[in-house]
């Protein structure tokens, strides 16, 4: 249990890192992907790459709780991440960007990281 719950971490981790990148690189491609149509319609470019350093960061520290923290600490924080796409679908929806990005990309994302947490922390009892 705990070694998908690992995997999890692992792949979420990746894809933020990748997801941070992106926005750092192409900002307005990348949000028009994930469903934040308001930003694109104001030009608040800067906002983007905003995200980018945090979804960045975040990816990084996946991989450095990885290397470094028991499965127990992994659990909590990627239990505690969860609430990033979760955010982040709120955000889309609540700016009347896609909301079928919010429920297809976002919602999906949480799932995955919340299930991970859950093998995590059952996995350490």
């Amino acid at each position: 249990m705990q070694s998908i719950g690992l995997g999890l971490t692992g792949l979420a981790g990746a894809g933020i890192l990748i997801i941070g990148l992106l926005y750092l690189l192409r900002p307005l491609a990348i949000a028009s992907s994930f469903g934040f149509t308001a930003i694109l319609e104001s030009g608040q470019e800067t906002w983007l790459r905003v995200k980018g350093v945090r979804d960045a960061t975040c990816g990084l520290v996946a991989f450095v709780l990885l290397l470094t923290a028991p499965p127990a600490v992994i659990g909590w924080v990627l239990l505690t991440f969860a609430l990033i796409p979760l955010g982040d679908a709120a955000n889309v929806i609540g700016s009347r960007g896609h909301a079928r990005a919010a429920w297809a990309i976002h919602v999906p994302t949480a799932t995955l990281m919340l299930i991970g947490a859950i093998l995590l922390l059952m996995g350490s009892r």
